[in-house]
């Protein structure tokens, strides 16, 4: 009970014997009215007919005399007992010594608006109110101020507070700048733990200045584990809300695109995850959309969001100019600014230029892959230019975003030496070797150390026989994806891609093959041989196909 009322009465001693003390008007006034004992006699009749008329006025004078003795009590013992309505107000400081650590909390949830200011500028508020009111007892007060997200480096530890030091904490509190780090109460009450403990003789007291989010306090065992630690040296606990609940705050926790690269007038998608991060339902709010600092036209209407819970949302874009364009989603309406924005830097070029380098006569396979990758280059923003591998020293490489080598037999060391700069300039490379491809070759000339444009040792070609006997099954060999952006659309659930790609003949890879570091497998056969590789040069991006593109 009295660790109740210590944290609404300096003098919290005095609140309970004055409790008792304000019963005694009372039990004066019953006593009063059993003193006399009654007496009928017929000459007082007409008295009582007379008093009958002035009771309800005697009553209510005599009930009002005592309200206002019991009222003198109390504002007696109250005068004596200190109350602070506000336990924010507690301002420190009860006992003969006593050391207070104050824990103001600067984490990011802090920056929240409450109305025209930020929870943290309250905080600070509070804080200095505080420290003002325990500089002007005269009792042997001593501080530390310490801030959540460092806890390790206070503000000011153990001072006598007085007015000198007074002058001097609050400039340096109020230049101290809310951080935009996330922490747990559980680091700080160590600290205050640590101080404290070190302090023999005094009383200790630890005030937290918070807006006590749930995440960060409840079902938190560090915490908790904490505010024992507290209790084993008998240190006061005052917990300071400074805020009077959580707003309606989302935030964008991920900004994502299929590609970062595009071509003007092309649509481009963009996807947003968004996240509650509240305990109640949000609805209702919008998102903006921002190029290069400037508002596009149409909002992002953000879904309902239970709490606690993640959604995607997408929205199409245009980029009308060529250049590297900053892309901003911003989220309307929400209490946390800071956590509302996330960015993207996409480039757009003019077009999308893709070499399709096809040794093979007839050049079907190219056919098909420029079919596929620009059947419209106005509606794509990618053109496809079908040649031979000769086209590799003919200009520069840099001009296209990516090269495709299919039915490649082998190609002379300028031809590798070009490929291979152009790939650790970022560029990006897919085989698609053909039965006729020389296998000595992919597995000597490139795979030397440095220049590794192909990850894996080529062994024999495995081929399916189309039975001569109709009535035989076909053996199927379809491919087993792996989770990648490229073959997303093959691991959707309703799929039928997956069932419908069939392969006839592919690369084994050679008997004494091993995985090398860096190197991916994204796709095995029904029959578990390798298929699709991945694997990185420099900062560009290899895929290599055991089969050919047809």
């Amino acid at each position: 009970m009295m660790s109740w009322l210590a944290q609404y009465f300096l003098n919290p001693a005095f609140v309970l014997p004055g409790a008792a003390l304000a019963s005694v008007p009372i039990l004066i006034h019953l006593l009063s009215r059993l003193r006399y004992r009654r007496v009928r006699f017929a000459a007082m009749e007409f008295l009582l007919q007379s008093d009958e008329r002035n009771r309800r006025r005697l009553i209510i004078e005599q009930l009002l005399l005592l309200l206002l003795r019991t009222l003198a009590v109390v504002l007696i013992v109250l005068l004596l007992a200190r109350l602070v309505l506000d336990p924010s107000g507690m301002l420190l400081l009860r006992g003969a010594t006593a050391h207070h650590v104050l824990i103001l909390d600067d984490t990011l949830s802090m920056r929240e608006q409450a109305g025209r200011e930020a929870v943290y500028d309250r905080a600070v508020t509070v804080l200095e109110r505080m420290l003002s009111a325990g500089s002007y007892r005269p009792r042997a007060i001593r501080v530390t101020v310490l801030t959540m997200t460092a806890p390790d480096r206070p503000l000011v530890n153990d001072r006598a507070l007085d007015s000198a030091l007074l002058q001097e904490l609050v400039p340096r509190i109020r230049n101290t700048a809310c951080s935009w780090k996330p922490a747990s109460p559980a680091a700080s009450l160590e600290a205050a733990t640590n101080i404290l403990s070190a302090d023999g003789g005094v009383t200790p007291v630890v005030h937290v200045i918070t807006d006590f989010r749930r995440r960060d306090w409840n079902d938190r065992p560090e915490v908790t584990a904490a505010l024992k630690s507290l209790e084993t040296i008998n240190a006061g606990v005052n917990l300071i809300r400074v805020t009077g609940g959580e707003g309606r705050n989302l935030a964008v926790v991920r900004l994502a695109s299929e590609t970062q690269a595009t071509a003007v007038g092309v649509p481009w998608r963009l996807t947003a995850t968004l996240r509650n991060l509240t305990s109640q339902r949000v609805s209702g709010l919008r998102a903006g959309v921002f190029v290069d600092g400037m508002e596009q036209p149409g909002r992002i209407q953000v879904p309902d969001l239970e709490p606690n819970s993640e959604q995607d949302v997408s929205h199409d874009l245009s980029f009308s100019s060529p250049g590297r364009h900053t892309v901003e989603v911003r989220l309307e309406d929400v209490s946390l600014l800071e956590d509302n924005r996330r960015r993207l830097v996409v480039q757009a070029a003019p077009e999308r230029r893709v070499l399709l380098v096809d040794d093979q006569g007839r050049q079907e396979d190219a056919g098909f892959v420029a079919a596929a990758l620009s059947p419209d280059p106005e509606l794509t923003g990618i053109v496809a230019e079908r040649r031979t591998s000769s086209a590799l020293t003919a200009g520069s490489l840099q001009a296209y975003d990516c090269i495709y080598l299919m039915n490649v037999r082998e190609l002379p060391a300028d031809s590798v030496r070009l490929l291979t700069e152009y790939v650790r300039d970022g560029g990006g490379v897919a085989w698609f070797p053909d039965d006729q491809a020389n296998t000595d070759w992919y597995n000597s000339a490139l795979q030397v150390e440095g220049r590794e444009l192909f990850p894996v040792d080529l062994g024999v070609t495995a081929e399916i026989a189309i039975p001569e006997d109709p009535a035989v099954t076909l053996r199927r060999e379809t491919p087993v994806f792996e989770q990648h952006p490229i073959f997303m659309v093959f691991n959707a659930s309703d799929s039928p891609f997956a069932d419908v790609t069939l392969f006839r003949r592919w690369f084994q890879p050679a008997a004494d093959w091993s995985a090398r570091p860096g190197v991916k497998t994204l796709a095995r056969l029904t029959s578990g041989d390798p298929v699709i590789f991945e694997h990185t040069l420099g900062r560009g991006r290899i895929l290599t196909f055991l089969t050919t593109a047809g």
